[in-house]
């Protein structure tokens, strides 16, 4: 693969935001508050902790022109928004993707390039 072969780990990729998420969720069971909140694990880990298979249903996707406050100015981003369910835990996870190139066959590009780079900070 190209791509692969042409990476340079001298010249790692410049830092960008992928996607911002945004979780609403609601508990019911003890047992998952108790991972959650207490214990601290991420969504995905307390459905493993409960032995549960979440209940994936897609609520809505679409595409648009970032404005900055949405998406990346000028660039179409992409949102979808779904729900995570099982018995007493229940997770409504809205994602944007600020840049749909980095979908794209040129997504090495999109990584490496300078355009719409942001110094992000997440310490």
């Amino acid at each position: 693969d190209s791509d692969a072969a042409s990476w340079d780990p001298a010249r790692p990729p410049q830092q960008r935001v992928a996607c911002v998420a945004t979780s609403v969720v609601r508990i019911t069971s003890e047992q998952a508050a108790r991972h959650f909140l207490d214990e601290r694990y991420a969504i995905g880990q307390v459905f493993r902790i409960l032995g549960r298979v979440a209940n994936f249903q897609l609520l809505e996707v679409t595409v648009g022109q970032g404005n900055g406050a949405i998406g990346n100015l000028g660039k179409e981003y992409l949102r979808r928004k779904y729900l995570l369910k099982t018995e007493g835990f229940e997770c409504e996870i809205q994602e944007v993707f600020p840049d749909r190139e980095m979908f794209s066959v040129n997504n090495q590009e999109w990584l490496t390039t300078l355009d719409d780079f942001k110094d992000t900070d997440f310490n």
